[in-house]
């Protein structure tokens, strides 16, 4: 089951679970050892659903998935068929399904077009991030900067997805290198001494192991203040990273320490030396491309699913150029016209389902009797003979049938 957000994928998972059918959430913002036990219970069979964001990609091939449903529409036809082709690799029957209402249109468009970065904004940002980092003129080239995003947006008032997007084009064009890490950079020194910590910490056991770690690491850290890794201390106590935070800020509340500390999230490495227009304007027809882009994979992936006429097959396959197609026979449009053009009751329907078909793509008389179903061979060409001559339909040089230029 695909979502669009982290949020959406505890949602459902745990819904699944109250509904006694048992459900992992998968998403980029777990531990590696977390996903990693998740996907090997999916992949066993211990967990029967598997509620994922897009995160859940490459490398995905369990042979037995039934079904692929999104809950929320995927953001291009590319995503959906990679991701629908998970289902049936067993060569089982499998089903791809799409849950969608009105307002999805809306959400796709408020998430993937409305946010788009233009060629003017992304020229601001980069001004601001070579201001904010003081780089001059003709400097900053393989440079590293760690800082905290919302604090960046904030101090210029930026709006977030537009900005994280203009840094995405930024890094897609080779201008930086964007990464999301979680960094803290901090000092730390004991203002009591080693007798009066260890007669605190009788009153606070749960922070022992930290603080011993700490002294076994820093020598000196009762005299001067020294810069500390809150991973590498973690690590050697056996507790998470937001422990150890959480603990030095109850030493330092409780007059203990001084800890100055500053979180980051992100890192850019600069890859070009700052020039300001002149490197925008290299890569602004990128930009207007990759944005027209992004704005004609979500007009498809609307009318696709709007598209209740034309076979589900034939739509993916001439969107990605493999215009010459047969119905798959199995998709919701097919079943659908089958049920239709099961019995037709008089020539006027053979005629209206004849046009349909022929709206498509040309047919050849066999490919019509096949499709219309219970359908003999002169009630065919009693109403092909009446559509040639009211002019409506035309035989082409191969023999088949098309709708009237």
């Amino acid at each position: 089951m695909y979502v669009r957000s982290r949020k959406t994928a505890q949602k459902f998972s745990e819904f699944l679970n109250e509904k006694q059918i048992s459900s992992h959430y998968y998403h980029g913002g777990l531990g590696q050892g977390e996903r990693n036990d998740r996907f090997l219970d999916w992949m066993q069979g211990k967990t029967q659903v598997m509620v994922a964001t897009s995160a859940f990609g490459m490398g995905i091939d369990k042979p037995d998935v039934q079904s692929v449903i999104h809950v929320e529409l995927p953001e291009s036809l590319e995503s959906y068929f990679q991701e629908a082709g998970r289902a049936g690799r067993d060569g089982n029957p499998a089903n791809s399904i799409i849950l969608y209402n009105p307002a999805d249109k809306d959400r796709l468009q408020n998430q993937f077009i409305r946010v788009l970065s233009s060629v003017d904004y992304v020229r601001t940002v980069y001004k601001k991030l070579n201001s904010y980092f003081q780089i001059s003129y003709g400097e900053g080239e393989l440079e590293v900067f760690r800082f905290n995003f919302m604090e960046f947006c904030k101090t210029y008032g930026f709006n977030t997805m537009i900005t994280y997007n203009a840094l995405q084009i930024l890094d897609r064009n080779s201008i930086l290198t964007l990464a999301q890490e979680f960094y803290r950079k901090a000092t730390l020194q004991f203002k009591v001494s080693a007798i009066n910590l260890t007669y605190n910490l009788i009153k606070n056991p749960g922070i022992d192991a930290i603080v011993k770690s700490i002294l076994r690491t820093y020598g000196g850290i009762f005299d001067q203040a020294m810069t500390i890794d809150h991973a590498a201390i973690a690590q050697k106590s056996k507790t998470k990273v937001h422990e150890v935070h959480e603990a030095l800020l109850l030493l330092a509340n409780n007059g203990l320490a001084l800890y100055e500390h500053k979180n980051y999230d992100t890192m850019l490495t600069f890859l070009v030396p700052r020039e300001d227009d002149h490197v925008i304007n290299r890569i602004a027809r990128d930009i207007k491309a990759q944005n027209k882009r992004k704005v004609e994979q979500v007009e498809a992936l609307l009318n696709f699913i709007k598209n209740d006429k034309v076979c589900r097959s034939i739509q993916l396959l001439t969107y990605f150029d493999e215009k010459e197609s047969a119905p798959c026979g199995i998709c919701d449009v097919c079943i659908k016209r089958k049920r239709t053009l099961k019995k037709p009751e008089n020539q006027k329907t053979i005629e209206a389902h004849i046009l349909t078909l022929l709206r498509e793509k040309p047919h050849a008389s066999r490919d019509l009797i096949t499709k219309l179903g219970d359908l003999n061979d002169k009630q065919l060409i009693a109403a092909l003979k009446a559509l040639l001559e009211r002019r409506l339909i035309q035989l082409t040089a191969t023999n088949k049938y098309k709708i009237s230029e």
